[in-house]
Order: structure tokens, then sequence, then C-alpha cells
């Protein structure tokens, strides 16, 4: 993402350009540059793929996985397991947790966002719920029922994921209060 401030608003000829501008109202500008490869247009990869990666993400499992005591690990070397399966059989369930937070943060994440999915889909029927009830209120009257309903059905997908990801918060919660 390349932010850069000007004088003038860098918007010119086609408003359908291969970048977003912002410009603000005292002649300074923010521009926001994402390229849109043709290969990530209307397909549901482009808007999984830039998610899967983030420097949130890195830097709390490398948190989480330097609160994983040394011992273990060395008792494990010492009882003969091999690298792989320390991470497979040690490692990686003490970070279940750490990864069913992630990604029910990456996944809130990329739901709730708005301007990559509208970059991203040009096809109307492609977007995304909460983009859907954006460009509804934009066609119709405001309807507050309807408007209301749609918030709700919108939200129901996150709280389903977090009701099915809950008891791997406890176990986290429980993995937590053990002293070494």
């Amino acid at each position: 993402m390349l932010i850069s401030a000007s004088h003038k608003c860098p918007t010119s000829g086609n408003p359908s350009s291969w970048r977003i501008s912002i410009c603000s109202t005292n002649s300074k500008s923010l521009v926001i540059e994402k390229w849109r490869p043709v290969l990530i247009l209307n397909i549901y990869f482009g808007i999984i793929i830039p998610g899967m990666a983030s420097i949130f993400g890195i830097f709390l499992i490398s948190q989480y996985l330097q609160s994983v005591p040394d011992s273990l690990i060395e008792a494990a070397s010492i009882d003969g397991a091999k690298d792989f399966s320390i991470y497979w059989r040690i490692i990686l369930p003490l970070a279940k947790p750490v990864l069913v937070t992630l990604a029910l943060f990456t996944f809130m994440g990329t739901w709730n966002d708005f301007l990559w999915h509208l970059i991203v889909m040009t096809k109307e029927e492609m977007y995304p719920l909460p983009v859907a009830l954006a460009n509804l209120l934009n066609k119709h009257t405001p309807d507050p029922e309807l408007m209301m309903a749609g918030s709700v059905i919108t939200n129901l997908p996150v709280l389903i994921v977090f009701m099915f990801l809950q008891k791997y918060y406890v176990q986290g919660i429980m993995q937590g209060g053990v002293k070494e």
C-alpha cells in the first residue's frame, strides 16, 4: 500500500482507473494505491489471499509461541522426538487457542472489510453481506426495518463462528493458568 500526500488531486481522466484516490477538502490529497491485477478480479481468492497473512498474525503467534516453556521442548527431544514430531504433537496442540483466535480475528476483519471488497468485486451478485447491505441503502429509500433485519443477518455468521470456536478460548484460559 502506497500512501502519499500532494497538493493537487492525482485523479484525472477515467474515474475507473486502477487506483483509488481520496482527495481531501483542503487541497491536500491522500492517495491509496492498490494495484488490481486482472487475476484477482471477481473471484473469491482475491478476497481470501490478501487476508491469509498479516503482521498482526505473525506478531500474535510469535509472542504466544515464545511463552511455550523450553523445558517442554527439551523433554520431548530427550525422549527421542524429532523436530517435526515436536511441532506436530506438542507445539501445534498448545498453539490451538491462539490459532483459533487469529482465525476469528481474520474472519471478522475480512467479513467487515468494506473497501477491499468494493475494489476486487465489480459484480453486485458477488458482494458479501455488509457491502450488499450498504448497497441496499443507496438503491432504496431508507427503510429502518429492512436495514435492521439486514444488520442482524449480517452479524449472524460472526456469532455462529464464535459459538463454534468458544471452547478453544476456554482451553487457552485454562492453559494460561498453569504454572511451570
